[in-house]
């Protein structure tokens, strides 16, 4: 199934700027929209629309890549949903995510750490995490930027930066500071660009 982005959102839409998953959850239930609507939207807001994110990720580089088969993995959890009523494997059943990319991920996506030394690595299975999220029915829509190595690299690299992603920066001010290595997912979450990201947090000591 091609990917389709062009479309505009649904009237009556939640606004992702500050939807919680129960609104998500009830609007899926009660087939105000679907899954299939939810990545549309939100890859919509990402690369549809040239000012957003000529505005959004082109300057704060949180995203470094989507996952190409969303909208696929989308219709099938739908058709999953409605082959029984309200049928779910979880609250956040359908709802799109994106997670930090030292998560490997067993699809077409890349698994990168954000250095291009891993660029088109494959891995044989899903990390624990990846699986998991799998299994609740959440769809993982992409990667969030990072820190290359997640700061193991050196211990004077800057917050947020990699080959792979370019620098990260936070939203809120002219080329802030993102702060740690979970940057991109922070970026992502603070403007609202998925529902949610699923992070990684090191102990170095």
């Amino acid at each position: 199934m091609r990917l389709d982005v062009t479309q505009r959102p649904l009237r009556g839409f939640p606004s992702l700027m500050d939807v919680i998953l129960e609104q998500l959850e009830d609007g899926v239930a009660r087939r105000r929209f679907s899954s299939v609507d939810l990545v549309k939207v939100i890859l919509s807001i990402l690369i549809s629309r040239s000012s957003r994110i000529k505005e959004v990720n082109g300057i704060l580089n949180a995203v470094t890549e989507f996952n190409p088969d969303a909208y696929d993995i989308a219709a099938q959890l739908d058709a999953e949903r409605a082959s029984q009523r309200n049928n779910k494997r979880s609250p956040p059943h359908g709802i799109p995510i994106i997670v930090k990319n030292n998560i490997a991920t067993a699809d077409k996506m890349n698994n990168t750490a954000g250095s291009f030394s891993l660029l088109k690595a494959k891995v044989p299975a899903d990390s624990t995490v990846a699986k998991k999220l799998r299994e609740a029915g959440i769809i993982i829509l992409g990667k969030a930027n990072m820190n290359q190595w997640a700061g193991f690299r050196s211990k004077s690299t800057n917050n947020g930066w990699s080959a792979h992603g370019g620098q990260t920066f936070g939203a809120y001010y002219q080329k802030q500071d993102p702060c740690g290595s979970s940057s991109g997912s922070g970026v992502v979450s603070s403007i609202n660009l998925s529902f949610a990201t699923r992070l990684t947090r090191i102990n170095k000591n």
